[in-house]
């Protein structure tokens, strides 16, 4: 799994998994991460202004699956139209 920051006006965020671990932490836009590797099954992840634990985007749900890369992408604006949200790839 990997996450690019795609919000011009989101200041740099933490990924994390809903009340556990940070996945990424600091990631600034333009920014993606390395690939890591996450167990397969369900997990709900928050996007958070990075160091604290204001949520900015929730990414409920996702599907993990084994030997398959996922990338999450951040677009659309903090402030502004279109809002922020998440869009997945899978290959």
């Amino acid at each position: 799994m990997k996450f690019i920051h795609l919000s011009p006006d989101a200041p740099a965020v933490d990924v994390a998994v809903k009340n556990g671990d940070i996945l990424f932490n600091n990631v600034s836009f333009l920014e993606d991460t390395k690939n890591i590797n996450v167990s397969p099954g369900r997990a709900d992840l928050e996007v958070r202004i990075t160091g604290t634990d204001n949520i900015v985007l929730t990414i409920p749900n996702l599907q993990f699956k084994a030997d398959t890369t996922h990338t999450i992408f951040a677009v659309g604006f903090a402030n502004n139209t279109p809002p922020l949200e998440a869009l997945f790839a899978i290959g």
